[in-house]
């Protein structure tokens, strides 16, 4: 690996060498094409801001210069560090740092443009030496130009001075419509005025002192007392500043404007500070990019920096539910006001504020996001709207002083909400809910702990302990709201892996066939790989959902199932305990029901319910069971689960979650899936009502339902990688059209009949699935069914059993290889180890292949498979083989290096670049990737290669959870895993080694053992950091 990484290293670096370096300097173009107006981002800020040692620590300044000829000399002289002087023609934009400054705590970044210029006809091709984005503007009838508006309601939010110089624009005349126009035009921030930009007009000084001293007096007396332009909402302030006469020195010159730049940065950076709008450069450049989005979308709408951090963690309108529920929580236990306020106002806390998040005041991110939904949960529960005012209040003033400790103590805001719930232990031990998380009140519960409280998958990241042998394995040690240290060890699915569906039919005691098939699949993978652990979701109709109970909560594996429901079948069905047509229509059921619960009972437990703890302590795997309602025939469902994505009203089908005392028991689901009509009467659960047969409809055959879960609990995912759905047999029907025979056997009753039995069958809704899939999703589509030759047997035919088993066993053509491998290579998961970086037209993504199973007996199923074990990317086999050497010594985990260029919508448009990139990566490392049809198809979810759109707390993580808990995750792996630290310390002595071998070659290695000095020296923190006071 660290000669891999080595050669990297130069093979990377003498690429870049052989292109040269992007010279444009624009931030902005504006254009005109084909009648409409567009905006050219040229992602300038973003290559200046990963220039700096520590763009997440450094806060940039912006100075705005305005004009031409003089602006040019002024940007010349205190930006000579980095002026080559305006080679471009367009009326753009510019924007460069000050080389001087790069080090500091605030360097600054000069961007400057000529405001009188029109705007281009069309704008110049794409250029791929920087990565280029193209905004059309919906600008309706105004009476202002594009530009102007781009420059008071985008560029203005980022600017901290604005120089404008007045020689160019028109004199003090020319600058004053300028100003009028923009103040005119107004803000778009929705920060305070007082962090506005400072305008600075610069003047030369003409021979007269007296004459421009007048000049200054009557421009800006104008100013101040002009009432119908809203000069000061616009700006922060306004001030003359005088140029010596050209007589003097370029130093000497502008020496005086100089210092007045650097007074007014430093004005600038006060108000910021003190209103909590001081931004870091990563913050400053995705604040930035989201505005291009914001003004090219609505031009004139406001742009809320609080609800824009918020963008890809939006606040949902499930909060004021939440919050109504957790207070009723808290009324059953007395739990004082002021306690409950301190709950939520550190739950917010830690919601508003994950690392990495700029640090808002707490009564402005109130006031935004929380106070609507807070006090609308608020007045749901209390009586009056003083109460809940009142309330609202206490919350605000908690959330300010839980802030205020965050600042000075600079630790996380969940650690801060952890202590808090602490201290609060002795109201919440025995408060319990299965409708909110208690830990955030942001989300529901997924993860019931020993205790009896249920976290949610956010908080499980947040708080939990990231195992060191399994991916996304995490053990929470104790429970923070009752300090029970019974740890619950929880399994995520990654979030670039797609789900793995299985789906099971009903069908009586032909519920033997599917899990001979999953015997046959379990054969398949070998016993080190437990088939339950390979599923993310687990749908089951009828005798289905009794072993997908049995598969989940039990962790039941096929061979033990079939012999425990054999064994329910002769004590249940036998012949000797069929009822009488008599009592069996007076009783409305051919069985004793109540026989069949004392057997599941026996078998599931009679205390346990659906939503406890799992007994192992392990909370993996998703199940729904399905059963119907005795007066419509609705289906509804229990799960384990409540899900990520809000139910939908127009639902076809509903979801049971009771409150916490009417929790359904195992045993009850158990009945009311499989209590199918005339066997068995209906079941009734106290405080759910009275149901039946889960196959009592159109959906026997659950397919449907689990892909309609699987879209609730994972809303970003588009397909799933897998679908498995086990049919219980079907008859060989004949597609040939049926004449009328006699009334007997074709008239209405045996007709309606006949067609009621069909609904029952699972193959048709499968026929109906499959017509509507294309030719790709078909491929990761698998039924197993069995053809029944001599019919259906009964429902009660016990005699069946043992010859359907047997049947499945001999019956060729089904392809259980196929699917076991499926589900193998989609435990393969790709994963970026960081942002992508643009490159000539393309994305250069780095990143690892992992294995969310156990990676050695995967690796050595896998071998056993017919073909090539070889990755692809488009249909292109790069070389990358599955490997057991990939495995760490120490923490066992499978991880592969790769790297690859891709554009923003996975296709390349010149194939030439994609192929001169691929020859380039084979010298080293080639990358992998899923392809069409290739040998292994790693799990394939949309997330993969969704990193483009904006940052979502703009801390370069997918989400909250990440945010909380990535930073912690890497460094415990690390700091844990011995052979990843050896590997380390023979990089660096490698490093060594190659500094001077690469000297003594070419003449720009010396550049490539520079950058190997770099290495493992970067400053770790802000104080590594030199920060030079040096005026410009």
């Amino acid at each position: 690996m660290a000669l891999r990484l080595l050669t990297e290293i130069v093979a990377s670096w003498a690429y870049m060498k052989e292109h040269a370096r992007c010279e444009h300097t624009f931030w902005l173009e504006l254009s005109h094409e084909l009648a409409a107006a567009q905006i050219v981002y040229g992602s300038r800020l973003a290559r200046l801001v990963s220039e700096l040692p520590q763009p997440s620590v450094q806060l940039p300044q912006v100075v705005f210069f305005m004009g031409h000829h003089q602006k040019n000399k002024a940007l010349r002289q205190l930006c000579s560090s980095n002026y080559r002087g305006q080679g471009r023609s367009q009326p753009s934009v510019n924007i460069r740092s000050d080389n001087r400054t790069l080090q500091s705590l605030q360097p600054r970044f000069f961007a400057d443009c000529n405001p009188c210029r029109s705007l281009l006809s069309t704008h110049e091709s794409l250029r791929n030496c920087h990565e280029e984005k193209t905004y059309s503007v919906e600008l309706k009838s105004t009476e202002h130009s594009l530009q102007d508006i781009i420059i008071s309601r985008l560029i203005f939010l980022f600017t901290d001075v604005v120089c404008i110089f007045a020689d160019d624009v028109g004199g003090f005349e020319g600058t004053r419509r300028l100003l009028t126009t923009w103040a005119a035009i107004g803000s778009a921030s929705s920060l305070p005025p007082a962090v506005r930009p400072r305008v600075i007009v610069v003047v030369s000084q003409s021979p007269s002192v007296t004459g421009s001293v007048i000049d200054e007096d009557d421009f800006l007396f104008e100013l101040l007392h002009a009432g119908d332009v809203p000069y000061f909402s616009a700006f922060r302030d306004i001030q003359v500043s005088s140029l010596p006469a050209e007589e003097l020195s370029s130093d000497a010159r502008y020496m005086a404007l100089g210092s007045e730049v650097s007074l007014q940065l430093r004005n600038s950076r006060v108000d910021r500070e003190r209103y909590r709008c001081l931004f870091s450069a990563t913050h400053l450049n995705a604040f930035f990019e989201l505005a291009v989005q914001n003004i090219s979308a609505s031009p004139f709408a406001l742009f809320d920096f609080v609800r824009s951090a918020r963008e890809r963690n939006p606040l949902d309108g499930a909060f004021a539910s939440h919050i109504t529920s957790f207070l009723k929580v808290g009324s059953r236990t007395r739990t004082p006001y002021d306690q409950m306020a301190s709950h939520i106002a550190s739950a917010i806390l830690m919601d508003a504020y994950p690392p990495g998040m700029h640090h808002f005041q707490p009564s402005m991110v109130y006031r935004t996001l929380y106070h609507d939904p807070c006090y609308t949960g608020l007045r749901k529960f209390y009586s009056t709207d003083a109460l809940a005012s009142v309330q609202s209040e206490r919350i605000q003033q908690h959330l300010s002083q839980f802030f205020e400790h965050m600042a000075s103590s600079l630790g996380p805001s969940s650690e801060i909400h952890k202590n808090n719930l602490n201290q609060q232990r002795k109201f919440w031990a025995w408060s319990k809910s299965n409708k909110t998380c208690l830990w955030c009140l942001r989300r529901h519960p997924e993860h019931p702990q020993a205790c009896g409280h249920g976290i949610c998958d956010t908080c499980v990241e947040i708080f939990g302990e990231p195992s060191l042998h399994a991916e996304y394995e995490y053990t929470v040690l104790q429970c923070i709201l009752c300090g029970n240290a019974k740890g619950l060890t929880v399994r995520l699915k990654p979030p670039t892996a797609a789900p793995r569906l299985l789906s099971i039919d009903g069908g009586g005691l032909r519920g033997i066939v599917p899990p001979t098939h999953l015997e046959m699949l379990q054969e398949n993978m070998g016993p080190e790989l437990p088939l339950a652990d390979l599923i993310d979701l687990k749908v089951g109709t009828s005798s289905g959902g009794l072993y997908v109970i049995a598969m989940d909560i039990l962790r039941m594996g096929p061979s033990e199932f079939k012999s425990i429901f054999q064994d329910l079948a002769k004590k249940v069905l036998g012949p000797d305990r069929r009822k009488g047509r008599i009592r069996s229509l007076l009783s409305d059921e051919t069985y004793d029901t109540k026989t069949l619960e004392n057997q599941y009972k026996d078998i599931f437990g009679s205390t346990r319910r659906l939503f406890d703890a799992p007994a192992s302590l392990l909370s993996a795997g998703k199940m729904a069971v399905t059963t119907t309602s005795i007066r419509d025939g609705a289906l509804f469902l229990f799960t384990n689960y409540n899900g990520a994505a809000p139910h939908r009203a127009d639902s076809v089908y509903g979801r049971l979650r009771p409150d916490e005392d009417y929790g359904p028991y195992i045993w009850q689901i158990a009945l009311a899936t499989s209590a199918a009509p005339p066997l068995f009467s209906t079941v009734k659960i106290p405080g759910l009502g009275a149901f039946q047969d889960g196959g009592m409809g159109r959906d026997n055959n659950p397919v449907n339902i689990a892909l309609f879960e699987a879209k609730h609990l994972w809303p970003s995912v588009t397909n799933p990688d897998v679908v498995i759905t086990l049919g219980t047999g079907t008859e060989t029907s004949s597609p040939k059209i049926s004449s009328f025979r006699n009334v007997l056997l074709d008239g209405w009753i045996p007709r309606v009949y006949r067609s009621y039995m069909r609904s029952f069958d699972g193959g048709t809704t499968w026929k109906e699935l499959k017509m509507r899939l294309d030719n790709k999703s078909q491929e990761t589509y698998y039924r197993f069914d069995q053809y029944l030759s001599g019919g259906l047997p009964a429902m009660d035919d016990t005699d069946c059993i043992n010859d359907l088993s047997q049947q499945v066993r001999t019956q060729p053509g089904e392809d259980h290889s196929g699917a076991a491998v499926a589900l193998l290579t989609a435990c393969l998961f790709f994963q970026l180890d960081r942002m992508p970086v643009y490159k000539n037209g393309l994305y250069h993504c780095v990143g690892t292949i992992r294995c969310r199973a156990p990676p050695r007996p995967l690796i050595e199923r896998l071998a056993t498979a017919p073909g090539r074990q070889t990755f692809y990317k488009d249909r292109l086999n790069l070389g990358l083989s599955l490997s057991a050497d990939d495995i760490c010594p120490s923490c066992h985990r499978y991880s592969l290096p790769v790297r690859f260029f891709t554009t923003m919508e996975g296709q390349y448009e010149d194939p030439s670049q994609f192929l001169e990139g691929l020859e380039y990566l084979q010298q080293y490392d080639p990358l992998c990737d899923p392809g069409i049809d290739p040998t292994l198809l790693l799990s394939d979810s949309t997330e993969m290669l969704n990193f483009f759109p904006p940052l979502p707390s703009l801390d370069g993580s997918t989400g909250e959870a990440e945010a909380h808990a990535s930073d912690k995750e890497l460094q415990d792996i690390r700091a844990q895993c011995d052979a990843l630290k050896k590997e380390i310390e023979t990089l660096k002595g490698t490093l060594d080694y190659l500094r001077t071998y690469l000297a003594s070659m070419h003449p720009w290695m010396l550049e490539v053992t520079d950058a190997l000095d770099k290495l493992g020296q970067a400053p770790q923190s802000a104080t590594e950091l030199e920060f030079p006071e040096k005026g410009i």
